[in-house]
């Protein structure tokens, strides 16, 4: 047996801990969220290790046909304004944003209906961050689930949130990101931020009391 031969036997079906005739939903999935254990996949584009290996927008395909409902993307300022999507800081090849998110637009929901959470770790510049905000609209267009957004200051309009569950948001793309221009000034991008339904915020040290 081929090493990818071995590789397709362990993943079928057939060899699954889960017993078939619980593999269809029967909980309540009217809940929030968090809730839900959610069968994520870390560091989705790599096809092999982290330092060398190459990128491969195949490998968000493969894990969504697969039921996987949360993937990785990790995002890098790419050539003529182009955000690109590689582990940084390594010599692994790198994909561009659009055709990572092209690809799972397409094989999204083939395994489930419901909703699929792109995990963006940020790391691009405010203008390449914009771009990515101009590509998730118009690439999954009214399967983006947005946030209520309040015009006049310019950010989210938490009075007006709903709790989003896997029921209620069947069928919806939620983007998990970090908000705003960059780390260090914290200004709002809205043309990035009212993409992000599922927004994070990076922990930090506590300050030493006097």
């Amino acid at each position: 047996l081929s090493p990818l031969g071995s590789a397709q036997l362990l993943c079928s079906p057939s060899n699954t801990l889960i017993d078939a005739a619980k593999r269809p939903i029967f909980q309540d999935m009217t809940q929030p969220l968090s809730a839900y254990f959610i069968e994520t996949s870390h560091n989705t584009y790599l096809e092999g290790n982290q330092l060398s290996s190459r990128s491969s927008v195949l490998r968000y395909v493969e894990v969504l046909r697969n039921g996987c409902r949360s993937v990785e993307v990790d995002c890098w300022d790419g050539a003529e304004g182009e955000p690109v999507v590689k582990h940084g800081y390594s010599v692994t090849t790198e994909v561009f944003f659009e055709d990572v998110i092209n690809a799972i637009a397409d094989h999204a929901f083939v395994a489930s209906d419901y909703p699929v959470i792109i995990s963006i770790e940020q790391h691009c510049c405010a203008s390449q961050r914009s771009r990515q905000g101009e590509i998730l609209e118009r690439v999954l267009g009214d399967r983006l689930l947005k946030p209520p957004w309040d015009e006049a200051k310019s950010d989210i309009d938490y009075d007006a949130l709903e709790t989003i569950s896997p029921w209620s948001a069947r069928g919806k793309f939620l983007v998990k990101s970090a908000r705003g221009c960059c780390e260090r000034c914290l200004r709002a991008l809205p043309g990035y931020d009212r993409c992000i339904a599922l927004p994070t915020l990076k922990l930090t040290k506590p300050e030493k009391a006097e």
